[in-house]
């Protein structure tokens, strides 16, 4: 993932990355969508217990640890937490915390209702590139897409989407299997609440859910300004 670019340092976000097979040149396409939330939903967590176990599955993790640097130089750290587990991760502990920055702000990702498809800062600064003579831009579009292409479907461009929300919920709950209490980030994002990450899962998830609850008014958001659905 950080070998080949797809990391940037300098906004501390995954992109995706445009490589030219000709001349290997690469380009990062600079834009905040879920897809660069998704280096996140690679981890697993191995208890001391099944190593155990496991021992040659154990010998040949620990001959990686000790002879291929270049490998794990790119990974999170293959060490034992204080409640004995292994963490594996294609995201360092760093780089999850930049992440979450972004993830966790009212003026990016998060809303209301979960987790957006796409940061809200592009509705106001679309990303826009030049390819092949063509002038492209993404712009946050959390409703019915202004475009036709895909049919006109703006799924990956603002709309919640339940399937990657839940990863990044379960992904939050391993993460604290081997962090645990310890490992805090503001939730919002600029906020003074400070919450472990199993806190933030269920925040998530708890936006999410609200999309089914009746609001003050006795409407659930879900349905709209359709009021039928809500009266009927």
């Amino acid at each position: 993932v950080e070998s080949n670019g797809l990391w940037d340092q300098e906004s501390g976000f995954f992109y995706d990355v445009m490589r030219n097979d000709f001349t290997g040149d690469q380009l990062h396409i600079k834009v905040r969508s879920m897809v660069g939330l998704m280096p996140v939903f690679a981890v697993a967590v191995i208890p001391e217990d099944l190593l155990e176990i496991l021992p040659n599955f154990a010998r040949r993790m620990q001959w990686v640890i000790d002879f291929r640097s270049d490998l794990i130089g790119n990974i999170a750290p293959l060490m034992r937490s204080k409640n004995g587990n292994y963490l594996l991760s294609i995201t360092t502990q760093s780089q999850l915390k930049q992440v979450l920055s972004r993830v966790l702000d009212e003026n990016q990702f998060l809303s209301q209702y979960g987790i957006r498809s796409l940061s809200k800062e592009h509705e106001n600064s679309p990303y826009e590139m030049f390819w092949e003579g063509q002038n492209l831009s993404v712009k946050y579009e959390p409703a019915e897409s202004s475009s036709a292409m895909f049919g006109g479907n703006s799924n990956w461009r603002g709309p919640i989407w339940f399937p990657v929300n839940m990863l990044m919920v379960e992904s939050l709950q391993i993460y604290h299997r081997y962090y645990g209490n310890d490992f805090r980030v503001p939730c919002p994002t600029n906020s003074t609440q400070m919450m472990d990450l199993q806190a933030v899962s269920l925040e998530i998830g708890h936006r999410l859910l609200s999309i089914f609850e009746k609001n003050a008014q006795g409407i659930r958001p879900v349905n709209g300004n359709q009021t039928s659905l809500s009266t009927d």
